[in-house]
């Protein structure tokens, strides 16, 4: 139903124009980020220090994929991290 609707076109809701849903680089690999209800959003934006695109980035690169999984648990925060050097 998203593709269909045309969310998850470049630049749609779910194709990016949401920094809180999305794919981005951390110390050692990937993070995917899901935190589009509003509860999730804002535990986002507190552990991170912003909602906007630039904050996640910042805090994505300073964290390990271990560190992000283990705030991702902690926070109840949707995302997961994986360490492409080991091929996770």
């Amino acid at each position: 139903a998203p593709r269909l609707a045309g969310l998850t076109a470049a630049g749609g809701l779910l194709g990016g124009a949401l920094p809180n849903y999305g794919v981005y680089r951390c110390s050692d690999g990937l993070v995917a980020v899901a935190a589009l209800e509003p509860h999730f959003a804002a535990t986002l934006a507190r552990v991170t220090g912003g909602a906007s695109r630039a904050a996640i980035t910042r805090w994505c690169r300073g964290q390990t994929a271990a560190q992000l999984n283990v705030v991702a648990a902690a926070e109840d925060i949707p995302l997961h991290a994986w360490n492409t050097a080991q091929g996770h």
